[in-house]
């Protein structure tokens, strides 16, 4: 059985899995589901409605995955479509640091860990094992690929491709630490490392892209597809000046 503190609000909508906290005085409505072994609160607000001009609808989800941690005044908006598959979603594992904003109908992988004050526009993507330091932003409609690492205090209105170093809306190079620590090879890391110079120093996009598909390495692929699919553009690498 869940553990909810006598202070919490909880709606006879939502479905909380057992051993989950829900702490003082945070509110959960709507349709939510909170998975296993989580930590909500205190003072979170999830499953309220969007923050959207246009009058929201009464039936969006929001999806909350096993052992994640929502901390003191986080808020998650609901979606604004209907059916669980359309919910805002939170993966397994994610860690939501003091007063995180998660909009309506953004989607979070597994292992995520948001910082202090991190804002998430609506329909939003943040891909598997991406670290964002305190106070950044997110457009709506953005990407992040999976094991990025945000600094702190940025302002991203473009998508940002896999396995990205972000610093100053810019990207650095590959996050050495955060492969490191996930068991990537010295071999992958260096192909991405690579992947990351020949973006730095082509100047034409499609043909660093292009020579890029000539290696046989699937995160350097990753990082190709990535850019293709892009529809709002993806954060530059950051060039040497001459």
């Amino acid at each position: 059985m869940p553990d909810i503190h006598p202070t919490a609000i909880v709606a006879d909508t939502v479905t909380i899995g057992e051993g989950t906290t829900v702490l003082p005085y945070t509110i959960i409505e709507g349709n939510t589901v909170i998975g296993r072994n989580c930590t909500i609160g205190p003072h979170a607000a999830i499953g309220g409605p969007p923050q959207h001009r246009n009058s929201p609808i009464d039936d969006g989800w929001v999806v909350i995955g096993d052992d994640c941690v929502l901390r003191e005044q986080t808020t998650v908006n609901r979606a604004t479509k209907p059916g669980r598959d359309n919910a805002t979603a939170v993966g397994d594992r994610c860690y939501l640091m003091t007063s995180v904003h998660l909009g309506h109908d953004t989607k979070l992988g597994a292992d995520i860990t948001l910082a202090n004050q991190v804002m998430i526009a609506g329909h939003a993507a943040i891909g598997d094992g991406t670290f964002f330091g305190g106070g950044t932003g997110i457009h709506q409609y953005s990407r992040v690929g999976r094991l990025c690492m945000i600094h702190g205090n940025e302002g991203l209105s473009l998508d940002v491709p896999p396995f990205a170093l972000v610093q100053h809306t810019c990207v650095r190079g590959p996050n050495v630490i955060g492969l490191r620590r996930n068991g990537f090879s010295s071999e992958t890391r260096q192909a991405i490392a690579r992947a990351y110079q020949t973006l730095r120093r082509v100047p034409v996009m499609s043909k660093a892209l292009a020579q890029l598909e000539c290696v046989d390495v699937p995160e350097v692929r990753e990082i190709v597809e990535f850019y293709r699919a892009s529809k709002r553009g993806v954060t530059t690498a950051r060039r040497k000046r001459v």
